[in-house]
């Protein structure tokens, strides 16, 4: 347990709304935690009309869950991952002088790999691409870890911490952990977008490892099963291979990032 939130009203549909409020603007960056599960379930229609039972996380995880992010929450790290690159003093500065060539970068976006492509135009004005999408950010400024910029007309800000290659952020209620993968040294091809290792997403301890090293194990077959905050997680292979590794036995303790197996990619994936 990091910190706990507790709110108080007149009635249970006022703490709720203020409880709901307060989440929302509370930023925890660097750590896990289960801040944007807790918003949806204080949103969630049933849970606000007091009909939640105990069967109510099981019946609603589709809904409760977090789902893969979307193209603008993407766009936004993209963004974030340029300007903190960059810098603040340069970001201002090459306004006037954008080359209008894209950028390409390729990510790790909680565990999920983007390769978006950012343009800057004038006016502080930058384009992302993202598969067949494309998000127009305009940048408003840049202080004390908060990034604000305009989208479709509506100012909306990130607050954002970086180190190294690993960038912390908070968007939408939504907080993310993104890697920078630009500059790193170029898969084969057989790796189908993966180097093969299998990374805890969270701080947990290990409850189940459900395969062995030297087993042939196909991409998206479980492999170990973590425990965080009262949930399991299981965290599956990310290319057909043979498991080289497994770093992690049950009862382990594991930190965000920890490389738990290791898969070497079958020829077959080339």
């Amino acid at each position: 347990m990091i910190a706990k939130i507790i709110s108080h009203g007149a009635t249970r549909d006022e703490a709720r709304r203020r409880l709901a409020t307060g989440l929302a603007q509370m930023t925890a960056l660097g750590v896990t935690t289960n801040q944007a599960f807790l918003a949806r379930c204080l949103d969630h229609p049933v849970f606000a009309a007091g009909q939640a039972t105990t069967a109510f996380i099981d019946v609603h995880s589709a809904d409760l869950l977090a789902a893969k992010a979307d193209g603008l929450h993407a766009a936004v790290a993209a963004l974030l991952i340029h300007v903190s690159a960059i810098g603040a003093a340069h970001v201002r500065e090459g306004g006037s002088l954008a080359h209008g060539y894209a950028i390409p970068l390729r990510l790790d976006l909680d565990g999920h790999i983007i390769e978006p492509a950012v343009r800057r135009e004038r006016g502080d004005v930058f384009r992302i691409g993202i598969e067949d999408r494309t998000h127009a950010l305009t940048l408003r400024s840049i202080a004390d870890g908060a990034v604000h910029f305009m989208h479709d007309g509506v100012l909306a800000s990130a607050d954002a911490v970086r180190d190294g290659t690993n960038l912390f952020f908070k968007f939408d209620g939504v907080t993310s952990h993104v890697r920078d993968l630009s500059h790193a040294a170029v898969l084969k091809a057989g790796d189908a977008g993966s180097d093969g290792k299998l990374r805890a997403s969270m701080n947990g301890r290990v409850v189940s490892v459900l395969a062995k090293a030297g087993d042939t194990v196909a991409a998206g077959a479980p492999i170990i099963v973590l425990e965080a905050m009262k949930m399991q997680h299981v965290h599956a292979a990310p290319v057909s291979g043979r498991l080289a590794a497994l770093n992690a036995a049950e009862g382990d303790q594991v930190t965000t990032g920890f490389i738990v197996a290791e898969i070497e990619a079958s020829k077959d994936a080339a």
